[in-house]
């Protein structure tokens, strides 16, 4: 194992050296190891079964990660789990145990677990960072080790599961750490991401070079932001008030800090903010954790909130038949996969059908290149407008009504009113009426929006992944 490799390397070279601090508390390198190391040696008297899954569960991320570990260098492979019912969501063949440090929540059930499947609890003596010791030794970084399992839902709310072997998440991280110039000087906030999804996922990357990992799972995310100077930060636009609000407009910028917005469009006025508020070096990001592409760009002006840059070349913007379009023509974006990257998503052979073709991972979009290369995204094809013929993408006029109204956020939906005519329903996000003649000189004169309803709601549903992204069939739901 790499990651282990390195670690080891951190480890021995600078002992003393922060690696990760969870809820104001650091741990070093030799104290990370160390206890990877003797949790790995009490859990290899259990002659757990090589190759199989086990689910680790619990309320600090810090014990989850080092239990993960631990059981990857025993060569199985491990999920992330939130609770006892996501197990049973999760449906996975050939789960061999659900695993939490003692004294976490949620406490483990045996009874609740199907038969065959152990219930272990990892003593908290373990678990106490003390340095490096002879457990340590014993940890072979030259095989390949155990892989992880990661979920997304998209905007469905609905789990697909992808699996990387530990060999290929590896390389993947490798091949992804110059993008995101990760360095032993990098302290990334990884704020309170579930590890099961990319974005908790990929956060232990900083450990191949030496970096420090925050996590806080305080109910304040926001206040103590900064407390240990994170050079490195990511959020979904569903977070950037909450962040905006808790931060001092007086407050001096943070030079050396780069902050990600990823997961869904960022309006100009937030953008404005966050370089006014927080930090000149705002990027721009889309992506999708099964492809592992990235667009991205630099936000100086509002043509960088949408026209982003593909830095590896490997999105295609096709149309039906797979033909590669002309500058300036919409098609749906893909994605070249690598050797290393999943194939499919485990257990769902029909989605891995759709959104895994021929060499390509088609994450569902809407977009269009022009001239010099930029890349800007539509939204997604299932959210397109079929309006009498018509194909229309949402995302952009959703983006238009949300900033014109000052909404969180909008959705755009048809239906067929009680006549049987199609007609347009706005759903907005606010807790204030919007103003409808704003809304009707929006619409005025596009072709087929001549007939629509607008619907206010104080909140939308949203997904439970990290990015908290909106749940578009829920809402849905919610309108008819």
């Amino acid at each position: 194992m790499i990651l282990m490799q390195k670690l080891l390397e951190h480890a021995r070279s600078a002992p003393e050296r922060t690696a990760l601090i969870e809820n104001d508390v650091p741990v070093s390198y030799a104290g990370l190891v160390g206890t990877i190391g003797r949790v790995r040696h009490w859990l290899a008297t259990l002659q757990l079964p090589a190759g199989t899954f086990a689910a680790v569960t619990g309320d600090s991320f810090g014990d989850q990660l080092v239990i993960a570990a631990a059981l990857r260098t025993l060569d199985l492979n491990t999920a992330h789990v939130t609770n006892l019912q996501m197990v049973k969501d999760l449906r996975l063949k050939d789960l061999a145990c659900v695993v939490a440090a003692e004294g976490s929540n949620p406490k483990l059930n045996a009874a609740q677990l199907e038969s065959g499947v152990r219930s272990i609890v990892v003593p908290q003596r373990l678990l106490a960072p003390s340095g490096l010791d002879a457990s340590s030794d014993e940890i072979d970084t030259g095989r390949p080790g155990g892989g992880l399992l990661l979920l997304t839902s998209g905007t469905t709310g609905l789990y697909r599961k992808f699996f990387h072997s530990g060999p290929n998440m590896e390389a993947a991280t490798i091949d992804a750490l110059p993008t995101i110039e990760l360095d032993k000087d990098t302290v990334i906030h990884a704020l309170n991401f579930p590890l099961w999804t990319g974005a908790g996922g990929s956060a232990t990357s900083v450990w191949f070079v030496g970096g420090q990992l925050i996590f806080h799972r305080n109910p304040d995310l926001y206040t103590n932001y900064f407390r240990h100077r994170p050079t490195l930060g990511f959020l979904s636009p569903a977070f950037v008030p909450e962040f905006l609000q808790s931060q001092p407009i007086s407050a001096p910028l943070r030079q050396n800090f780069t902050l990600s917005v990823g997961g869904g469009f960022l309006s100009r006025e937030l953008a404005e903010a966050i370089v006014r508020q927080i930090t000149l070096r705002l990027d721009i990001v889309y992506g999708s954790t099964e492809g592992g592409g990235v667009l991205r760009s630099r936000f100086r002006s509002v043509d960088d909130l949408h026209w982003l840059v593909d830095e590896k070349s490997r999105f295609e913007i096709v149309d039906e038949e797979g033909t590669i379009c002309p500058a300036n023509v919409e098609g749906e974006v893909r994605v070249s996969l690598r050797p290393f990257d999943a194939r499919g998503y485990l257990d769902d052979d029909a989605a891995t059908a759709h959104f895994f073709r021929d060499g390509y991972f088609y994450p569902g979009d809407l977009a269009v290149r022009r001239e010099d290369g930029r890349i800007r995204i539509l939204g997604r094809t299932d959210d397109v407008l079929n309006l009498y013929g018509w194909k229309i993408p949402a995302a952009p006029l959703e983006g238009e009504i949300e900033r014109t109204v000052g909404a969180s956020a909008v959705c755009l939906f048809t239906e067929t009113d009680e006549s049987g005519r199609e007609q347009i329903v706005v759903a907005i996000e606010s807790d204030r009426l919007p103003s409808e003649d704003a809304i009707r000189g929006l619409l005025a004169g596009r072709r087929g929006f001549e007939r629509y309803r607008v619907a206010v709601l104080k909140s939308f549903p949203r997904t439970e992944v990290g990015y908290r992204k909106v749940n578009r069939r829920a809402l849905r739901k919610l309108l008819d």
